[in-house]
């Protein structure tokens, strides 16, 4: 891993994992490339895209967010943000895109950081849920309407 680069400040802490445009942090993981650092958020979008198909196939329904949520739609949602981040963690490691500082907490037995698989399992369901109330909202519109009156 390189040393800071005084010429290249810019980076961005996600759960504990440190994107440098230039060397390292101090939290955990420094990424060499400017590239690499811009790919970690359509990354972690692509991954969503990726668990709504799987949550959807499963279903067999594309819109299953707006109907009550089953266990079937928890465990594939959950599965998928495990899974994900796992697979992911386990390919920057071995390729090394990325390293973690003591202090960053790993899963029992693995030397995979807990924080990006807790980011998952919290960012999937929120952002569906999130989703959820968009469409319904631009699909009543009314209701915004009837919110914004003055109670008598």
């Amino acid at each position: 891993m390189r040393a800071p680069s005084p010429e290249a400040p810019l980076s961005s802490t996600t759960f504990g994992k440190t994107y440098s445009v230039h060397g390292s942090s101090s939290i955990g993981v420094g990424m060499p490339d400017r590239l690499e650092w811009y790919f970690a958020t359509p990354g972690d979008v692509a991954m969503t895209w990726m668990a709504q198909g799987l949550v959807a196939a499963v279903s067999r329904r594309w819109l299953w967010l707006l109907e009550p949520w089953h266990c079937r739609q928890w465990a594939t949602l959950l599965g998928a943000a495990l899974g994900m981040s796992v697979l992911v963690e386990s390919w920057a490691l071995a390729t090394s895109r990325w390293t973690y500082k003591s202090i960053n907490p790993r899963v029992p037995g693995t030397p995979i950081s807990a924080l990006p698989m807790a980011q998952l399992v919290l960012l999937f369901p929120s952002t569906f849920w999130l989703s959820r109330k968009l469409i319904r909202l631009v699909s009543h519109p009314s209701a915004l309407a009837e919110q914004n009156q003055p109670h008598h």
